[in-house]
C-alpha cells in the first residue's frame, strides 16, 4: 500500500505463485509503532477476504499466496514517544496502545515522557501508573475522539503538564447532535501546567476549552489561548507566571473563565478575557 506512512511494509516476493509462502517485513519509522491489528493481508473473492498471518523472527509475519492479487496494508502511529531525556520509550513499559486501536488513545504508563507529533485520529490518556509528569512539545492533536487530552481523577495533585514549543489540542467528533465536540482536555485529577510554551486548546459553544474537575493550577512562561473557556469545579489560579493567558467564549453556555471554586491570578500574570469572567 502506497499510502503507508511513518513506516514501512516489504514483501519478499514482487510475483507469488499459488501456495508460495511470502513474508512481510515490517519496519516503523523510530517512535512510531505499528498499530495492534492494522497489519492485514487481502485479496477480492466475492468480497474482501483476510489471509491469516503467521508471526516469524524480528518484524516479519508470513502468509499463504492464494489465486489472487494481494494487498497489504498497515498503519503507524502519528504521535511519538520519547522520554525527557531523548532516549527512547518502551512501548508495553513506558506507553501502550490499545487493542486494535479501539479508542485511539495513547496511554501513558510512567512519568518522564515527552509526546510530539501530529494526529487526526490519536489521542492522549493519562491514568494509573503515571507517576509526576509528562512533556507535550510541538504536539497538535485534531482528534475524531472526543477528547484530545484525558487526565484520571487517580493522578495526585503534584502531576505537570510540562508545555514547550507550539502546541495545539482540539477535538472534532460530534458526541451529541452535529455541532457538539466535546473538551480538548478534560481533568478527572489534578494539573499544574508548567513550562515556556505556547499552548492552543479550542472547544466549542457547548463545551469549554478546558475543563478541570479538581485543582487547576497554570504556571506558563509562553502563551495559553483558550478558545472556548476555562471552566474549573474546584480552584483554578494563575500563579508565578510571566506568561499570557487569552481566554474567549464562544457561547453562554460556560463563560470565558468560570470557577465554581477559588479562582486567582498570581503576580506578573497577564490576562485577556473576552466575555468577562465569573466566579461563584
Amino acid at each position: 500500500d502506497s499510502g503507508i506512512t511513518n513506516g514501512k511494509v516489504t514483501v519478499n516476493k514482487s510475483v507469488a505463485a499459488k501456495d508460495d509462502n511470502v513474508t512481510i517485513t515490517v519496519t516503523p519509522d523510530e517512535g512510531h509503532p505499528l498499530k495492534k491489528g492494522s497489519l492485514k493481508a487481502t485479496y477480492e473473492n466475492v468480497g474482501t477476504q483476510t489471509l491469516a498471518l503467521t508471526p516469524g523472527e524480528g518484524n516479519t509475519f508470513t502468509f499463504t499466496m492464494p489465486e489472487a492479487n494481494v494487498t497489504v496494508t498497515a498503519e503507524f502511529a502519528d504521535l511519538v514517544v520519547t522520554k525527557n531525556d531523548g532516549s527512547d520509550a518502551i512501548e508495553g513499559e513506558d506507553y501502550e496502545w490499545p487493542e486494535a486501536y479501539s479508542n485511539h488513545r495513547l496511554h501513558i504508563k510512567k512519568s518522564g515522557l515527552t509526546v510530539s507529533g501530529k494526529a487526526t485520529t490519536e489521542s492522549i490518556e493519562v491514568g494509573a501508573g503515571t507517576a509526576s509528569d509528562l512533556t507535550i512539545e510541538n504536539l497538535t492533536i485534531d482528534s475524531t475522539d472526543s477528547v484530545a487530552i484525558n487526565i484520571w481523577s487517580n493522578i495526585t495533585s503534584d502531576f505537570k503538564l510540562i508545555v514547550k514549543g507550539d502546541n495545539r489540542l482540539s477535538v472534532t467528533q460530534s458526541v451529541i447532535g452535529d455541532s457538539t465536540k466535546g473538551n480538548p482536555v478534560i481533568l478527572s485529577g489534578y494539573l499544574t501546567v508548567v513550562g515556556d510554551g505556547n499552548l492552543s486548546l479550542v472547544g466549542d459553544q457547548y463545551h469549554p476549552a478546558l475543563k478541570a474537575q479538581k485543582d487547576l493550577t497554570v504556571s506558563l512562561s509562553g502563551k495559553l489561548t483558550v478558545d472556548g473557556g476555562i471552566c474549573g469545579t474546584n480552584d483554578v489560579s494563575f500563579t508565578n507566571s510571566v506568561g499570557t493567558v487569552v481566554a474567549y467564549a464562544k457561547e453562554a453556555y460556560c463563560g470565558a473563565i468560570y470557577s465554581f471554586g477559588d479562582f486567582t491570578f498570581g503576580e506578573g500574570v497577564t490576562c485577556t478575557v473576552d466575555a468577562g469572567y465569573k466566579t461563584d
